[in-house]
């Protein structure tokens, strides 16, 4: 196996780091990534009334809750039941309580590491309200 001496690894991740950062948010062309991107929208009852019981993301509280849906209308973050809200949005919570950020610690985008000893990159680093810009490599 190639040995890699770490400055070196730590410029490529953080050039790759760059290039994400440049090309600005992911694309929606992916499924995955589009399902991800709902959970961030907040909650819309929508229009008309029909009263129907369905379930949303609350990126604040990182919960699915209960919602009523007018029926017409809305955003993409509504799911019929609590089951497909948590399959669809909750991401697991990696121990992220050793984790470390390179260079400037205010510096809104950077590239950070956890999971002491490994040290497990992740990055970039944008904004602290958006959960969903964490990129692992």
């Amino acid at each position: 196996m190639l040995k890699v001496p770490k400055n070196i690894m730590i410029a490529y991740l953080f050039a790759i780091a760059s290039v994400q950062i440049a090309k600005g948010a992911p694309s929606t062309d992916d499924p995955e990534e589009e399902v991800l991107s709902a959970c961030q929208l907040p909650k819309d009852v929508g229009d008309c009334d029909k009263n129907l019981t369905q379930y949303f993301f609350n990126s604040d509280s990182e919960e699915c809750e209960e919602f009523t849906f007018g029926g017409c209308n809305g955003n993409e973050n509504k799911f019929d039941s609590i089951a497909e809200c948590n399959e669809a949005c909750k991401q697991e919570n990696e121990d992220k309580s050793n984790a470390y950020r390179m260079g400037n610690p205010n510096a809104r985008f950077g590239l950070g590491f956890y999971g002491y000893p490994n040290q497990k990159p992740y990055g970039p680093i944008g904004h602290p309200q958006y959960r969903n810009n964490w990129y692992e490599f």
